[in-house]
């Protein structure tokens, strides 16, 4: 939030406003590596090495040798990559079941009367879970706090009855609830921001060890 003049009727009388999206902070990015784990990891290594391996051999000599042991490492090869496809598969899934469950606990007890809103519910949830990610990892440095977290939830619920309004023709206010949304997506990523800049202030960064200054004997 930022205060302003106004404008138009209300201008120069100070107000509290969103800031526009292209004046928004630009936060703190997650400098985490992307999702993986020590299976994935040792796929990858023995990955390379059989590329390597596969390199050396159609270098060499002996056409009918080197003709078997290529086939022999490119079947391995291809059971390696189909490994480690399903790895990054079942990460992805763990990832996105905890943002599922996170948007979930974000909209407990929801019950909707309206039928067309209640079964494009699972849209506002799918909203939740890719904004908070993206606020998570673009500007949050790796976290969406609850506070931003609510505004994206907002948001999502905003939009979804904005397009069951579009579609029954009351553009109006299917309008004026798409704007609703954008204005909470701008609030959520400039407090996750500033809550990103705050915790870095507090604390900084580790220096990277190949960055200190060696130590001499004295």
């Amino acid at each position: 939030m930022s205060l302003r003049h106004g404008h138009g009727a209300g201008a120069g009388v100070p107000r509290i406003e969103t800031m526009p999206l292209d004046e928004a902070l630009a936060g703190v990015p997650d400098v985490r590596g992307p999702v993986t784990s020590a299976r994935a990891d040792q796929l990858r290594g023995a990955i390379a090495a059989t590329r390597a391996a596969l390199a050396d051999v159609e270098r060499g000599e002996g056409a009918r040798v080197a003709s078997g042991e290529s086939a022999r490492l490119l079947a391995r090869l291809g059971g390696l990559q189909v490994s480690l496809n399903r790895e990054l598969d079942r990460l992805a899934g763990e990832r996105a079941s905890e943002l599922a469950t996170l948007a979930s606990e974000l909209l407990p007890g929801m019950v909707a009367s309206d039928a067309e809103f209640a079964r494009s519910l699972p849209l506002a949830l799918d909203f939740v879970r890719v904004e908070t990610a993206e606020l998570a990892q673009l500007v949050g440095g790796g976290t969406c706090p609850n506070g931003p977290a609510s505004m994206v939830v907002s948001a999502a619920l905003q939009m979804v009855a904005s397009r069951v309004l579009f579609a029954r023709g009351d553009f109006r206010t299917a309008s004026a609830l798409a704007n609703d949304s954008r204005q909470n997506i701008a609030a959520a990523h400039e407090y996750t921001a500033k809550l990103a800049a705050a915790r870095r202030a507090v604390t900084p960064p580790a220096t990277p060890s190949w960055m200190l200054p060696e130590e001499t004997d004295r």
